[in-house]
C-alpha cells in the first residue's frame, strides 16, 4: 500500500493543466449525475481537540520512509530512483529561487489581466522539497540552505495568489507543495526561527484562506466543482495545518472529507463501489472524465491518506 500511495502521489508534483470551474456554463462543471445511496463509510474518524499538537515527521516522508530509502540507496529500483533525483536539475545547490509577488494562475483574464505565471511556483516547490530529499538521505547542510534559500525568497516576496476560478488549483496544488517542502526541512537548525515563522504566516495568510473559501464554495452548487478541485485545496488546507500547528485546519479537512457537501466527500469522490464478487471495484467522480484528471483525483487521495496516516489518523 506505501508502494502504491508513493507511485501514485508523483502526479501531485506533475503541473497539470486544468479546465476552469465556473457557476456559468454546464461544461466546466463537475456535476456528474451520482447515486441517491451514497456508500457508506466503515467507520468514523473523530477529531481531536484544537490544543492537541500536530505531530512534526516530515508530514509526507517519516523518518521511517527516509530510513528505509538509505538502506536500500544501492538496490535497485531505489538505486536508479536516487540517480534520477540527484540528477535532476532541480535538486542542484546552484537552483535558483525565482519568486513573484503574485502567483498568477489564469491570468490574460478579466478578473487577472497579467499572464500565467505559476510555473516559477511549480518548479521552486519541486526543487526545495527534491533538496529537502536530498538533505535527509545525505546528511549534507548545504541541500537543505539550499531549500531553506527557495522558501525564505517565496516568503519575502509573494504576498497573494490570483487569476480566473483556476487559481483555486494554484492556491490548493501550490499551497499542498509548499507546506510539505517547509514542513519537511523543520528539522534543519539553519533555518533560522524567525525566517521560519515567517514562512508559516505566509501560508496561513497566502494559501490557507483561499483553501476554506474554496471548500465553502462561492456561491456555487457544492458538487459544482470536479473533485481534484476539493482535494487540492483539502491536501494544501492539512498540510498547512500540519506545518504552522493548527489542528483546526487539519480538522476542517478531515471533517469534509467525511461529511463535506462538495466533491472531496470521500462518498462522492469514490461514489459507486460494486457489488460482490466485484467489490474490489469502484468509480470516482472523475471516472468519465479522462485518465488524467481521474488519476489526479486518486493521487490527490492518497496524499490525504499518507498525510493523515502520518497523524494517527487512519482514513
Amino acid at each position: 500500500m506505501k508502494r502504491f500511495i508513493f507511485n501514485l502521489v508523483l502526479a501531485v508534483f506533475s503541473g497539470y493543466l486544468f479546465l476552469a470551474p465556473s457557476c456559468k456554463g454546464k461544461e466546466e462543471g463537475g456535476n456528474d449525475p451520482v447515486p441517491d445511496t451514497p456508500v457508506t463509510p466503515t467507520a468514523k474518524i473523530d477529531t481531536l481537540a484544537p490544543t492537541v499538537a500536530m505531530k512534526h515527521d516530515g508530514a509526507y516522508y517519516t523518518q521511517a520512509d527516509i530510513d528505509r530509502a538509505k538502506a536500500n540507496l544501492t538496490i535497485e529500483p531505489w538505486a536508479g530512483g536516487w540517480k534520477k533525483l540527484i540528477n535532476n536539475s532541480h535538486a542542484q545547490t546552484s537552483y535558483t529561487a525565482h519568486p513573484t509577488v503574485k502567483i498568477i494562475r489564469g491570468g490574460n483574464r478579466p478578473e487577472e489581466p497579467d499572464p500565467d505565471n505559476y510555473s516559477r511556483a511549480m518548479n521552486d516547490a519541486h526543487a526545495a522539497f527534491q533538496l529537502g530529499i536530498r538533505w535527509k538521505i545525505s546528511g549534507d547542510d548545504s541541500y537543505a540552505q539550499a531549500a531553506v534559500n527557495i522558501l525564505n525568497a517565496w516568503a519575502n516576496t509573494c504576498i497573494r495568489v490570483s487569476g480566473d476560478p483556476n487559481v483555486a488549483l494554484a492556491l490548493g496544488i501550490y499551497g499542498y507543495e509548499f507546506a510539505v517542502a517547509g514542513e519537511q526541512l523543520r528539522g534543519y537548525s539553519g533555518w533560522a526561527a524567525a525566517d521560519f515563522q515567517k514562512y508559516q504566516q505566509w501560508m496561513l495568510t497566502v494559501f490557507a484562506p483561499g483553501n476554506i473559501s474554496f471548500l465553502g464554495h462561492l456561491g456555487c452548487h457544492p458538487e459544482h466543482a470536479w473533485s481534484n478541485w476539493d482535494l487540492c485545496n483539502m491536501a494544501s488546507l492539512m498540510s498547512i495545518g500540519i506545518l504552522t500547528d493548527q489542528r483546526t485546519l487539519y480538522n476542517h479537512v478531515i471533517n469534509y472529507l467525511q461529511k463535506g457537501a462538495g466533491n472531496g466527500n470521500i462518498n462522492r469522490t469514490i461514489f459507486y463501489v460494486f457489488p460482490a464478487p466485484d467489490d474490489y471495484m469502484a468509480e470516482m467522480q472523475e471516472s468519465g472524465r479522462d485518465q488524467g484528471h481521474c488519476t489526479l483525483s486518486l493521487a490527490l487521495l492518497t496524499t490525504i491518506c499518507k498525510l493523515a496516516e502520518n497523524q494517527g489518523d487512519d482514513i
